[in-house]
């Protein structure tokens, strides 16, 4: 008679970590990948570890597109998340606030003089004060990269004076300043007004430089005219703290609208130039990519588009695009649209909210991404409601506190 032998029960602890790695947990919903880091200690290790971060990230991106292709957005009043379908409010704001930009999932806020570094998808945040020599500085310029070697996340502020900036490291939590040349950014063509633009965790500003002629419609009566225009961009590279200057691109009287405008956004990965007319009837998008090596790239025309928004006024704004069918995002007055530039089509994102204030948007993906110093959004006092959105009241609290006492 055969004896018949137990089989013994193999458990999660006993399961070899490539298989915990790849075949379990880089398959989990970030939600469910947060909770299991409180099953044991071998869990919380591995889940916690970078190379396992861009794994999930590259594996749920990979298999579930749309839901880690998305844009964030400071409307004035309230940070949203846009994907293709919808708008969803993130956090209430107020015109003190501002969005510096987003890379892997962390969300670089700013106010007065402190700075968060946020990741929504896991309710963390590190907050941190910009240096002495920026409290109260007009002029002073920010922007979010990150170190892919290093895996670490730096802000970048430019000095007033345009000559130096100071970088935050969030692996050492300590500033750095980095001296450049001083016609890096001239200070007649920089447009400090205008928020950096992120490609590949690196920071891009824009300058531009514009030439008028004066000319005479009858005697005594005179105007400007322009007639060329002269655009690039400047470069942070948070691996070597290296500023570097892009080529320029050219246009001359004939090219330039009526209303001429540009605007540089981050387009499947690449530094791309829009340009378009705001008063033409029809508002015809041209596109151009810097392509090459850096030091000998070179501009190139893509393709031209048409803009068809049924609400649109008189304005329309280009602000960035989604990553993977390369669609162009524009909005008119904070109402959001889309075009696929192979094929024109426009599409409008349900559920946007017009805004008075100026828009600034930038790609967004969520991801577990933690860096050592962060706390929970949300205070202690705060209850837990089913089903529903909670407020990251500690985060608002400490982006406000330190304006506060910036002004006391």
């Amino acid at each position: 008679m055969a004896v018949k032998t137990k089989r013994k029960k193999t458990t999660a602890a006993e399961l070899p970590d490539e298989i915990l790695r790849h075949e379990i947990l880089t398959r989990l919903p970030i939600k469910s990948a947060v909770r299991f880091k409180s099953v044991c200690k071998l869990w919380l290790f591995l889940i916690s570890q970078p190379q396992f971060v861009f794994q999930h990230l590259t594996y749920n991106s990979t298999e579930n597109p749309n839901a880690h292709d998305l844009l964030i957005a400071d409307k004035g009043t309230k940070l949203v998340i846009l994907s293709r379908y919808k708008e969803t409010k993130l956090l209430p704001f107020d015109n003190l606030s501002f969005l510096v930009g987003s890379i892997n999932g962390l969300v670089c806020l700013y106010r007065g003089t402190n700075l968060s570094l946020w990741n929504p998808a896991i309710h963390q945040s590190k907050e941190f004060r910009l240096p002495p020599g920026h409290f109260g500085v007009p002029g002073t310029s920010l922007g979010l990269a990150f170190d892919w070697v290093g895996n670490d996340f730096k802000v970048v502020a430019l000095c007033a004076d345009l000559r130096s900036a100071s970088v935050y490291c969030s692996g050492l939590d300590d500033w750095s300043q980095v001296f450049f040349e001083e016609d890096l950014f001239p200070k007649t063509d920089f447009e400090d007004c205008t928020p950096p633009f992120i490609v590949k965790g690196c920071p891009y500003w824009t300058r531009s430089r514009y030439v008028y002629e004066t000319k005479a419609l009858v005697p005594g009566q005179e105007y400007t005219d322009l007639v060329e225009v002269f655009l690039s961009v400047v470069k942070f590279d948070p691996r070597n703290y290296e500023f570097t200057l892009s080529p320029e691109y050219h246009w001359d009287k004939d090219d330039i609208g009526i209303e001429f405008c540009h605007q540089f956004v981050d387009l499947k990965d690449r530094v791309t130039l829009i340009v378009h007319d705001q008063r033409a009837e029809c508002c015809i998008v041209q596109m151009f990519t810097m392509d090459g090596e850096e030091g000998c790239s070179v501009w190139t025309k893509k393709c031209i588009v048409m803009l068809d928004f049924e609400t649109r006024g008189m304005y329309v704004s280009l602000s960035q695009g989604f990553k993977f069918d390369g669609e162009l995002v524009y909005h008119d007055n904070g109402m959001f649209a889309c075009i696929v530039s192979e094929t024109e089509e426009n599409k409008r994102i349900r559920g946007t909210t017009s805004t008075e204030y100026q828009v600034t948007c930038y790609r967004y993906a969520p991801t577990l991404f933690f860096i050592l110093g962060m706390k929970s959004v949300h205070l202690r006092t705060q209850t837990r409601t089913p089903h529903c959105h909670r407020t990251p009241r500690r985060l608002i609290s400490s982006l406000r506190a330190s304006s506060l006492s910036c002004d006391h």
